[in-house]
């Protein structure tokens, strides 16, 4: 079976989105992914807490939150990092 140029470009475009769309990352997935696994939930765990302390010396949270998030443009805002890490922890006594 032949494929033309144009059903090419077409099947491109289409696996290039469909690989953009899931790249975007919700809280919500990401509370489900750390209470499923427990062991990535305490490497990224200070990562999460210095976010929501709106802390990114190293430029983390702009690099992989810049996404699916409910602060402008979808980008991940402080209180997104509050609710996961309330969300896996269940409590956020050291935010206060």
């Amino acid at each position: 079976m032949k494929i033309t140029k144009r059903q090419l470009r077409r099947i491109i475009r289409e696996e290039v989105s469909r690989l953009n769309e899931s790249d975007v990352v919700t809280p919500e997935q990401m509370i489900a992914q750390y209470k499923e696994d427990s062991w990535s939930w305490q490497r990224a765990r200070n990562d999460f807490y210095n976010f929501a302390e709106n802390h990114d010396p190293d430029g983390i949270r702009d690099t992989f939150y810049s996404a699916g998030g409910t602060g402008p443009g979808g980008k991940w805002s402080v209180q997104d990092f509050k609710n996961v890490f309330m969300g896996v922890d269940g409590y956020l006594e050291e935010f206060e």
